[in-house]
């Protein structure tokens, strides 16, 4: 009988190839536009959940604690409206005058007001006036939050060298209102962000901040010890990884934050943490004060009732509005200018990419496998030769049994079946295992290399499904199809060429038939 050579029927022929090659272009258009407009949403969304999965479960390891002492919160409440304004708001600034005075007494590096001091009568402004001209000379730089700086400077023209105007817009997503994104510059207030304002102001290298990607904020899950010391959470909200996963995020948490944390009320009446102290009481508690404030930067916020300045986290936790501008400040404490953005920006020793180029190259090594194995066949021949050799004729099977006892039939029967199985998953398993590792390779080099946030694999993986499914509904070969009718027919190409068709299972390969 003639000797049939399989591989000849897989020969590449110059229409098959453009046809695949066609194909996969096909594809990376449908996915780029996907990927940068997401016309139903979902794109956005799902490249956001995925962001915010890494953000919680692989927030210790990514995400190092480095700079989580370099910065401090002092957090305005309540109960301390209530002891020292009777509960009144906004507070007279006085009462602002009195926190900054008792805050400078322990050397802080820097304070960022966040509050809007927007009261025209200006209660207590001329004991404000004169704190601030302490901290001038105490070269300790002060920042406050303005809506625009021709109105504070209208409104406030005794501050003007005093303090330095910042925004504290919160820029938070429009479909679930996380706080992810911050701005490097506000250009509607014609201001820079007052993380990166105290940033660059305290040596952290960034270039134009007119020109810098927004920062895709990476919240801390790292435990803060001085945090732990003396809060209690409100509530035990965390959930399993498992539950998560299958059901998402489902309520809200009260953990406890990140950055560390003082309230008003105990700088202002301090008590030592250690009793009975042989420094005295009041010593010990200006000490434990100095240790925590000097040379930090202070951000000066509320949370109060009534005021709806909260923030919603990429964590599902429900924070003052001031933790934003402290948790963006330590990442850029921590990463300088490789914080991540929502687009590229290489390291210094590598040129600006665009993102939809970055985007092409990782797809591309996606989408011309997949297309190679569903339209030349490629893979298909391998599996197809697995099952003719383990395929055993019943002539073979009865020489093979009868080589062992009666009570041996059925672990030779399993052995051959396990074998069988066992090879043919790995077969069709192991493209599937090497582009999960391209896409997971591609993830890395982007969040590492180009600093974008992690949320660009959930994209790269929705691709393969895309042609999977124009694949199965014959889409795409009409597409191509009607393509390659339509250029020039070259004299190497055969216009009638037939088909694939996908080899017979079960064909066997006897040595006797081949002789």
């Amino acid at each position: 009988m003639t000797q049939l050579h399989e591989s000849s029927r897989y020969r590449p022929t110059t229409r098959s190839m453009r046809f695949t090659l066609s194909s996969a272009f096909i594809i990376l258009l449908v996915a780029l536009f996907l990927l940068k407009f997401s016309p139903l949403g979902t794109s956005d969304r799902s490249d956001k959940y995925a962001q915010d999965l890494f953000n919680r479960f692989l927030g210790d390891y990514i995400y190092p604690d480095t700079a989580q002492n370099q910065s401090l919160v002092l957090l305005l409440t309540d109960q301390s409206l209530a002891k020292y304004q009777q509960g009144r708001w906004p507070a007279d600034y006085t009462f602002h005058g009195r926190v900054l005075n008792n805050l400078l007494k322990h050397q802080p590096r820097s304070v960022f007001i966040d509050f809007y001091w927007m009261n025209t009568s200006k209660p207590g402004a001329d004991y404000l006036v004169r704190v601030l001209k302490r901290y001038k000379r105490s070269a300790v730089p002060v920042y406050v939050a303005v809506t625009s700086t021709a109105d504070f400077r209208a409104l406030w023209p005794e501050l003007s060298d005093l303090v330095i105007p910042v925004s504290a817009t919160i820029d938070l997503d429009a479909s679930d209102f996380v706080a992810r994104s911050y701005l490097p510059y506000d250009s509607a207030r014609d201001l820079p962000t007052a993380a990166f304002k105290l940033a660059i102001d305290q040596g952290v290298q960034l270039s134009d901040l007119k020109t810098l990607p927004n920062m895709q904020i990476f919240w801390g899950t790292r435990p803060n010890a001085f945090n732990e010391s003396w809060m209690e959470s409100p509530s035990d909200t965390e959930r399993s990884t498992s539950s998560v996963l299958t059901q998402g995020f489902s309520g809200l948490n009260q953990n406890l934050p990140y950055s560390s944390a003082l309230f008003v009320r105990d700088l202002l009446n301090l008590v030592p943490s250690k009793k009975n102290s042989p420094l005295g009481d009041e010593n010990q508690a200006l000490m434990e004060a100095r240790e925590l404030i000097q040379g930090k930067t202070i951000f000066y916020g509320g949370s109060v009732s009534g005021v709806q300045d909260i923030v919603f986290t990429p964590l599902r936790d429900v924070l003052p509005g001031v933790f934003y501008h402290a948790m963006a400040f330590d990442n850029l404490t921590t990463w300088g200018q490789g914080y991540k953005a929502d687009q590229p920006h290489a390291r210094s020793w590598l040129p600006t990419i665009p993102l939809w180029l970055l985007d092409s190259v990782a797809l591309l090594f996606v989408i011309l496998p997949v297309c190679l194995y569903e339209f030349r066949g490629m893979g298909r021949p391998f599996v197809t030769r697995v099952d003719a050799k383990l395929a055993l004729s019943p002539e073979q099977q009865q020489q093979f049994v009868a080589r062992f006892a009666r009570s041996a039939q059925i672990v030779a029967r399993l052995s051959v079946m396990l074998c069988h199985l066992t090879l043919r998953t790995f077969c069709a398993a192991l493209p599937i295992i090497l582009l999960s590792s391209w896409i997971l390779f591609c993830a890395w080099v982007g969040f590492d290399v180009f600093n974008l946030a992690a949320a660009s694999w959930v994209g790269y993986a929705g691709v393969i499904t895309l042609g999977f499914m124009l694949d199965k509904t014959k889409w795409l070969q009409s597409c191509t199809t009607l393509w390659l009718d339509t250029q020039p027919s070259t004299s190497q190409e055969r216009p009638h060429e037939p088909k694939f068709e996908e080899p017979t299972p079960h064909v066997q390969f006897n040595r006797e038939e081949n002789n």
